[in-house]
């Protein structure tokens, strides 16, 4: 989905939310991605109710469902075997689902990159500590977390 001006509009008028000095990095630009995932969501499931703006542990529920929306920021396409992540601090929050996205700010696209259960990705996650090399991807942890390759992820 290609962001838009209004898309961005909105997500400025959301970054204001407290629970966005939460996220893994702290600052404007992160806060834009997840704004405009959560954005992207809101259109995608437009019978989906926004919690985000209230609640520290869900962005919507949906069906009854608490569903957290991830966001992947990029400067490039990403791939199957690219990994999600989910800060550990945050894996007892209260939520049902995970949907992932991936904000690529040089092509200034938005791509939903797949579902999961939560109950799924902590079976299925494997932990990676702060300042560890993670050897799947390449990259040095700035946080606790849990990492899943997007290729496990419910399209």
């Amino acid at each position: 989905m290609q962001v838009t001006d209004e898309m961005i509009e909105l997500a400025k008028v959301w970054s204001d939310f407290k629970g966005n000095r939460h996220t893994i990095r702290n600052d404007q630009t992160k806060w834009m991605a997840s704004n405009l995932a959560e954005i992207a969501f809101a259109k995608k499931y437009p019978d989906a109710i926004r919690i985000s703006d209230t609640d520290y542990n869900a962005d919507f529920i949906l069906k009854n469902q608490r569903i957290d929306v991830k966001t992947k920021q990029t400067n490039f396409r990403i791939k199957p075997n690219f990994q999600v992540a989910i800060e550990a601090r945050q894996i007892n929050y209260n939520v049902d689902w995970y949907a992932f996205y991936s904000y690529n700010a040089k092509q200034n696209e938005i791509l939903f990159l797949g579902w999961k259960s939560k109950k799924d990705y902590l079976n299925e996650s494997y932990f990676v500590k702060k300042g560890e090399l993670d050897t799947l991807n390449n990259w040095t942890s700035s946080k606790d977390c849990y990492n899943l390759q997007v290729s496990q992820l419910i399209k």
